[in-house]
């Protein structure tokens, strides 16, 4: 094959690269939510290769170029940096669903939480939004590396979810129950601003194993 021929190739290929480039950025879209409540949280739709697992997690995952673009064109956070104390690959998030929709958080650096409505992201949403804390088969899944670290994300679950803790819930009652295969789930009761009473289960398996079973 002939240098020239190569040169081609190689041309041709960065040419095709720059098109899917061009394709797969057109596909992606915000709506002009304020995104700083559940309510009001930012949509994200056309995201053909976003990956969400219902976990506690950084968002520095693959397919959340969207997130960290809309946190540097609005809040000044770069996409990423090994020096920079804010870049969107060192904040700190969680994914949860509600009411049948799937939901990404993000924690800013002075600790406001910004919501993502990601339900329209191909291919995840049906998966994450099983994982509601419905049912213990449904349980919020996620990570801890320490136990204040899984008490901060019920917690915080709880907030992104229903409100301001000890104004627009309480918290009723909490207990551990260990199911037949294995699975450990922790029930949190809480009682609404309203009267109403909700039952949520986090799947606590890997920490109640960890931290608090001897």
């Amino acid at each position: 094959m002939s240098k020239s021929i190569k040169i081609i190739i190689i041309f041709g290929v960065i040419w095709l690269l720059a098109i899917a480039g061009a394709i797969y950025a057109s596909r992606v879209s915000l709506s002009d939510n304020s995104g700083l409540s559940r309510a009001d949280a930012i949509i994200i739709s056309g995201w053909p290769f976003f990956q969400n697992k219902p976990q506690y997690s950084s968002v520095s995952q693959p397919g959340n170029d969207a997130i960290c673009g809309y946190l540097e064109n609005n809040y000044g956070i770069v996409k990423s940096g090994y020096f920079e104390k804010n870049s969107c690959d060192k904040l700190k998030g969680r994914s949860f669903a509600y009411q049948g929709k799937a939901y990404k958080t993000v924690i800013l650096p002075d600790s406001n939480t910004i919501f993502f409505d990601v339900t329209e992201t191909p291919g995840e949403s049906p998966a994450t939004s099983r994982y509601d804390g419905s049912l213990p088969e449904n349980s919020i899944i996620f990570n801890a590396d320490a136990f204040d670290e899984a008490i901060d994300f019920m917690i915080g679950y709880l907030t992104d979810v229903y409100g301001i803790p000890e104004i627009d819930w309480n918290l009723a009652s909490n207990s551990t129950i260990e199911g037949e295969n294995g699975r450990v789930a922790q029930k949190m009761d809480i009682e609404l601003a309203d009267g109403a009473q909700e039952s949520i289960y986090f799947e606590v398996t890997d920490v109640f194993k960890k931290f608090i079973k001897k």
